[in-house]
């Protein structure tokens, strides 16, 4: 019986040691995957999840991506992000025509980052636990929890790749090396500034100089060409425009931007103090996060890229663990009866998934709504918008507010209410009351303007209700052809009765 139970538990052991990252993957993806989707089906995603729908459209179709969207408003949308490496995905798009599809890529391609962390800790750290434990912190981090719970967007994407490329150089696979930063510099215009640092530090490492000099040169290159000269060039309705005006070598600059802001100054003691500040300690690898600190803070008018939130930071999660397995094997060097030992890995594992757990309880991460109730509930008003969106034709010019558009952005003509109404045969609005002023961004300035603005269009005669369910109301222009069967205001078991003069 003792043999019989020794055998099993060596079985076990064998079967964790092999498939235990598997199931960190799976369960991170998935539960990324839950968080995000939940977000999109209770409509608390926007512009940016809507952007790369409308794009899919597009791609699904076999056209270029002229998004009707702010902020290119039916320029091609590579003038906001020049991201072509997003028709990679139009395969997946064409087994489900689905906004989740995208989420759920997004979610497991990110995590599966988790794998090269721990295989590169398993070589340098020779260690199970702690080589589990450095993944477990990647998949925990706010710069992996903010960005797969907030929409979609390409700078996400990119920053997927990171973590296999270093894994690429670390097993000296120069040409995957090559064809994975190809790709990641498909995704978004700044990736190319982090291919730049990685040749940084393969010429000053000696890893491979000779690769590192051909592709510094030609990282820069593309950065520049893609920002200065295409991007440029395709905006003619955009919205915004990238430039480098602000930028300068005189000291002064170069030291605010690291040291100008408590943001700045918080983000990254927090990046660093999530994996205990180990990076400090990873030599010349150290180069790679402040690149990143510096691609995010050097634009002293984008200030929303200074803190830890939205997608910004996706770039600095796979950089501070390959930062921290490098620190840490720099002190098993240095102190080997000290560091080497396996007892001080096991406390190291245990001090990195502790202070992950507490960052994530103390920062209020997205992964803690998975223990509210008021997450998981689905208020009346979302599901009147369902009822709507069921009305409204695949092919029909639409227009709308912030966190309806992804639900219905899968169509060649979509844009924010009232930009082009004179061209829109719908538009799709939410009426309910105390709604976030986020939802009627580009709208309107304040709920009370929004309703304003409807009262005054109705009032108008141009359009009217031609489907309502309580607050939500689908708009048509007053054309016979076009004009769908009214349905009167109803109230459904458990729907909000308050009735509205929209009828």
């Amino acid at each position: 019986m003792v043999t019989q139970l020794k055998i099993m538990t060596k079985k076990f052991l064998i079967l964790l040691n092999t498939y235990a990252i598997f199931f960190l993957i799976l369960l991170f993806g998935s539960l990324y995957s839950f968080i995000a989707i939940t977000k999109y089906m209770h409509y608390q995603t926007g512009l940016d999840l809507a952007i790369y729908i409308q794009s899919m459209w597009f791609y699904t179709h076999f056209k270029l991506p002229f998004v009707t969207l702010y902020p290119t408003f039916g320029d091609l949308v590579w003038a906001d992000h020049f991201s072509p490496s997003m028709m990679l995905f139009t395969p997946f798009y064409f087994l489900w025509k689905d906004p989740r599809m995208l989420l759920i890529l997004q979610s497991f391609i990110f995590v599966a980052g988790a794998y090269p962390i721990y295989r590169f800790a398993k070589e340098k750290l020779v260690n199970h636990f702690l080589a589990l434990a450095f993944p477990f912190v990647f998949l925990t981090y706010f710069g992996v929890q903010f960005p797969l719970t907030f929409d979609f967007h390409v700078g996400t994407m990119a920053a997927s790749f990171m973590a296999w490329i270093f894994w690429a150089i670390h097993k000296e696979k120069w040409k995957t090396v090559v064809i994975l930063c190809v790709i990641a510099s498909g995704f978004k215009e700044d990736m190319p500034l982090y291919v730049a640092a990685f040749s940084l530090y393969l010429i000053c490492t000696r890893r491979n100089w000779k690769l590192g000099f051909v592709m510094l040169p030609l990282s820069l290159g593309y950065a520049y060409l893609v920002t200065k000269q295409i991007m440029p060039s395709l905006a003619h309705n955009a919205a915004k425009t990238f430039s480098l005006s602000y930028f300068t070598l005189r000291p002064d600059y170069l030291w605010s931007v690291f040291f100008n802001s408590s943001i700045k100054l918080q983000t990254m003691l927090f990046s660093f103090g999530d994996v205990l500040f180990l990076p400090f300690l990873s030599g010349v690898f150290l180069l790679l996060p402040f690149a990143h600190f510096f691609v995010n803070f050097s634009n002293p008018d984008f200030p929303g890229r200074w803190g830890i939130y939205l997608h910004y930071r996706g770039y600095s999660a796979s950089l501070m663990l390959y930062g921290a397995i490098l620190g840490y094997t720099f002190l098993m060097r240095r102190k080997p009866k000290i560091f080497a030992v396996s007892k001080a890995k096991i406390i190291l594992g245990a001090l990195l998934i502790t202070n992950a757990l507490l960052f994530d309880v103390l920062l209020h991460l997205p992964l803690n709504v998975l223990g509210k109730q008021q997450f998981y509930y689905q208020e009346s008003w979302i599901h009147d918008n369902d009822e709507v969106i069921k009305r409204i034709p695949a092919d029909a010019y639409v227009l709308t507010i912030n966190n309806l558009a992804p639900q219905v952005a899968f169509r060649k003509n979509i844009f924010y209410y009232p930009q082009n109404i004179e061209k829109a045969d719908y538009i799709f609005v939410d009426m309910h009351p105390n709604q976030p002023i986020v939802n009627f961004w580009l709208t309107a300035l304040t709920q009370k303007e929004f309703v304003s603005s409807i009262d005054a269009l109705l009032a108008s005669k141009n359009f009217v209700v031609s489907y309502k369910s309580h607050d939500a109301l689908l708009l048509s222009r007053k054309s016979p052809k076009k004009l769908m069967k009214n349905t009167k205001g109803h109230t459904k078991s458990g729907a909000s009765s308050r009735r509205t003069k929209y009828s």
